[in-house]
């Protein structure tokens, strides 16, 4: 586009002379730049959008003769009020847009220079859908034609659907019918919504309908309901209208979209469906089984009890049953299965009894049962509009009986060794309880759980009882209770003895348990005549009580000379300080305490080689408040040998990592070997035995290629070359190679565990 300006030369003749150069200037115009839009671009069905096209005249110059004509998809429409108008100073032409016509055209049209023009007209739709429109070309006199131009305009619909809130009543009960309007995206506006439901046969509107959230007019008979003039502002998803319905008459009512008429432009209603069930009653139903493995289930294989059971029907408000019982039914002896038939909805007691006394709602079982599931023989349901079944009464024919194993060493401020628990004394988890007739029959075995509960369970053939308790690995008991057995507990052999009367829930039967004391540990050494060696041992108490230490001697040769002191090592450093003196008579220990002692040996100075001393020290404890009395000896020994200045001096000394444990619990060993002699030893053996109630879970040396229970890669002593371990049965030994340098000190270690 441009201005051209062209001239000739001067123009000569041959007779004539010459005549002046002529110009001229030729103008080519831009054409039209041309836009269509829709406003807004998403309405709602016979609402109203501005369609508006846009022409821009970018030259000096006017542009004239446009002319375009715009063809509607379709569907879509001028309104009945279309307003065509042309806008923009100087703009002119004939506009065309007839109310309800389906198209906008311009003749003769004038674009002034440097000017848009902008042409619109009102549209609409009565049609969900997306209207895309095009201009077609736009012509003009003297700046070409423009291409097409185009749009889109989205007319949204709506959905109606319908639903039954319950969808299950009783005769003559109520439902609310709701229909809700839903909006198409965008949530444009709608207006003049309107539809009909008439409702099934026998179905009715039960009152006058609310107002309408849809606005315009709600009315109803007794068959149908009516919504006229309804609307949705602009960005509102959905609306509802609601009615109430009854039914004096059984049966499955379907409303669905045939009942639907008089709907308005755009309300799609084609997937619309309802159903209202009503009837007169449902059935209860369920089953009284004989719960033989007592696991509160009903399995495959049990079935009825053999009995005469009913199972009555109550009104429940809450937790409370109603009496007088509204209905009984009888269990089927042999299946179990019983069937309540026409329940109104509602909540309701179901109860167990053996007779069928209306104003009798006391659960009630025949002699010798016992209900398992649920253990008061009582269930509370809600019925609504469907039939309700599974309704399972799970029945025992015996006795339970119920106790508690726990530790009996007064932690926390309860009473050691008395039988009964109190104070912070706990449970113990895993302790076997058996429950049998004395003569050979067991009737059940459980463990004690977490808290040291057990349950046991008797048949009702059981007469004489025993309930058994099987003390775990390191216990040994002070007492017991008989609970509510009426029977004696009697500690010599840890049990309870009763006579057994079936259907009964005995409870209380506890067994009092304390840990054996633990006394360690046995030590062997050599030593030269007239010397003296000290062996270390710990006594730790199991509960509370007095010990009281004694010692007794077998020297081989008999030699008189060899004397035995016992010492008190306050903090067990395994020295004798200053002001740590002989141990007391009696010491009073609570459950944990340790006493540490040194068992001072010397050897007469007329002692040959080769002679020894082996002596058992004893502790002797009593403990406090077991009634009849209870003690205790634990026995350690300590076995001196005397030697040469090069062969005496091994000295053993074993320790334990724990003071006490559990069963299942692992403890490990150390043995400490050294030499205290002047001279190397040579050909060292050592052994032992695993200690009882325990088993072997390992052995080895302290050594510089591998760990050992706990301890890092560690060099051997001087001169020891290599240590080979290893377990026979309960033996234990370790074979060492080469010398023990004097004053040179190794470890060797064994673990156990200790026995449920």
């Amino acid at each position: 586009a441009g201005s051209y300006l062209n001239s000739t030369e001067a123009i000569s003749t041959s007779n004539a002379g010459s005549t002046a150069a002529a110009t001229a200037t030729l103008t080519v115009l831009d054409k039209l730049t041309a836009s269509k839009s829709f406003t807004p671009t998403v309405i709602g069905i016979n609402q109203s959008s501005t369609l508006k096209i846009a022409l821009t005249n970018s030259n000096a110059i006017a542009i004239t003769g446009v002319d375009f004509s715009d063809s509607y998809p379709a569907n879509l429409v001028n309104t009945a009020s279309a307003s065509a108008t042309t806008t923009g100073t100087g703009c002119t032409g004939t506009l065309t847009g007839v109310n309800s016509g389906s198209s906008l055209s311009l003749a003769g049209g004038t674009v002034p220079a440097g000017t848009t023009c902008e042409y619109t007209v009102n549209v609409t739709s009565d049609t969900a859908g997306n209207y895309p429109n095009s201009t077609g070309s736009i012509s003009t006199s003297n700046a070409g034609s423009t291409a097409a131009t185009s749009a889109t305009l989205t007319t949204e619909g709506m959905t109606l659907s319908k639903t039954f809130s319950p969808t299950s009543i009783q005769v003559d009960e109520t439902s609310t019918l709701t229909f809700t309007i839903s909006n198409g995206p965008g949530s444009p506006a709608q207006s003049d919504i309107g539809f009909i439901d008439t409702l099934p046969t026998n179905l009715t509107i039960n009152g006058t309908p609310p107002a309408s959230q849809c606005g315009g007019t709600v009315s109803s008979t007794s068959g149908s309901i009516t919504l006229s003039g309804g609307s949705l502002s602009l960005g509102v998803s959905s609306c509802t209208i609601t009615a109430t319905v009854t039914s004096s008459v059984e049966g499955s009512y379907l409303n669905d979209s045939s009942r639907i008429s008089g709907a308005s432009a755009g309300l799609d209603f084609s997937a619309l469906s309802a159903t209202l069930n009503v009837s007169s009653g449902v059935n209860v139903s369920g089953s009284v089984y004989e719960d033989g493995n007592h696991n509160g289930n009903r399995d495959a294989d049990e079935s009825g009890s053999g009995e005469t059971l009913y199972v009555k029907l109550s009104s429940r408000s809450g937790a409370s049953c109603s009496s007088p019982a509204l209905q009984v039914a009888t269990a089927n002896s042999s299946s179990g299965a019983f069937d309540l038939a026409a329940v109104p909805p509602g909540d309701y007691c179901l109860i167990l009894d053996a007779n069928t006394t209306l104003s009798d709602t006391s659960a009630t079982l025949p002699n010798g049962w016992l209900a398992i599931e649920p253990n008061d023989a009582q269930l509370a349901i809600t019925v609504d509009a469907s039939d309700s079944g599974g309704h399972d009464f799970g029945i025992y024919h015996g006795s339970i009986v119920s106790g508690r194993v726990f530790k009996d060493d007064g932690s926390g401020g309860g009473t050691p060794n008395d039988g009964i628990q109190n104070g912070g004394e706990t449970g113990l988890a895993g302790v076997l309880v058996e429950a049998t007739s004395g003569g050979g029959s067991r009737y059940d075995l459980r463990s004690s759980d977490g808290n040291g509960d057990y349950r046991l369970w008797l048949p009702a053939a059981a007469t004489t009882v025993l309930i058994q308790e099987n003390n775990p690995a390191g216990y040994l008991s002070t007492g017991g209770n008989a609970g509510t057995t009426g029977g004696n507990y009697d500690r010599s052999s840890d049990n309870t003895s009763f006579s057994h009367s079936s259907g009964s829930l005995y409870s209380g039967v506890t067994f009092a348990d304390v840990p054996h004391n633990n006394f360690f540990s046995d030590n062997s050494g050599s030593g030269l005549p007239g010397t003296t060696l000290f062996y270390p041992h710990t006594f730790t108490a199991g509960s509370g009580g007095s010990v009281s230490f004694s010692t007794s001697t077998v020297a081989s040769p008999s030699l008189s000379g060899w004397t035995e002191l016992i010492y008190h090592d306050n903090n067990c450093n395994l020295e004798i300080d200053s002001g740590e003196g002989l141990i007391a008579a009696s010491t009073v220990l609570s459950a944990g305490d340790s006493l540490c002692l040194l068992l001072k040996e010397v050897i007469p100075a007329n002692a040959p080689t080769g002679a020894t001393s082996n002596v058992t020290l004893s502790a002797n404890f009593i403990w406090t408040n077991a009634s009849p009395a209870l003690s205790e000896n634990t026995t350690v020994s300590d076995l001196t040998q005397v030697g040469t200045g090069s062969s005496s001096g091994l000295k053993l000394v074993k320790e334990v990592d724990k003071t006490s444990a559990k069963p299942g619990e692992s403890l490990v060993y150390t043995i400490h070997y050294s030499n205290g002699s002047s001279e190397p030893l040579s050909n060292i053996v050592i052994t032992d035995t695993i200690p009882a109630y325990t088993t072997s879970a390992g052995v080895c040396c302290v050594n510089p290629l591998s760990t050992c229970l706990g301890s890092t890669v560690t060099p051997y002593p001087d001169a020891i070359s290599d240590c080979v371990s290893s377990l026979s049965g309960s033996a234990l030994r370790w074979e060492l190679s080469g010398d023990l340098a004097p004053g040179a000190s190794g470890e060797v270690k064994f673990s156990v565990t200790i026995q449920p």
